[in-house]
């Protein structure tokens, strides 16, 4: 109901469930599983009223690419390092190939003086 403007009239009664479940996670399921994720759903309604609706603030896209660009990385060490190497090969094949294997619509990798910036998405860049 929160994806939406248009069920604006029913976000109240969904935060109210939304409550409820949280209330009754731990009874239903177990205390230690319990974490930010679950804490999170009893601010969705002040979110969606201070900025829009989840269909415009939502991170879900971003969530997904970094989920990805996490599936390219071997170890915890380095793993900057790591993700802008991967997406660099990957550019590279891409680039050799007539059609691309694993379409990357958004990130770059390039040097800039003495570091290296790589570009995931617009307005989202890591800098080594």
């Amino acid at each position: 109901m929160f994806s939406t403007s248009y069920h604006r009239t029913k976000w109240t009664y969904a935060d109210e469930l939304l409550n409820q479940f949280v209330a009754d996670f731990a009874n239903v399921y177990n205390q230690e599983l319990i974490n930010s994720n679950a804490h999170i759903l009893l601010h969705v309604l002040e979110d969606v009223e201070k900025f829009s609706d989840l269909s415009i603030i939502s991170a879900y896209d971003f969530e997904a690419r970094l989920h990805d660009i996490n599936q390219l990385v071997q170890t915890g060490r380095y793993s900057s390092a790591q993700a802008v190497n991967r997406v660099s090969e990957l550019q590279q094949l891409e680039s050799t190939r007539l059609i691309p294997v694993v379409p990357i619509l958004w990130s770059t990798v390039k040097s800039v003086g003495h570091y290296t910036q790589a570009s995931v998405r617009p307005g989202f860049t890591f800098r080594l």
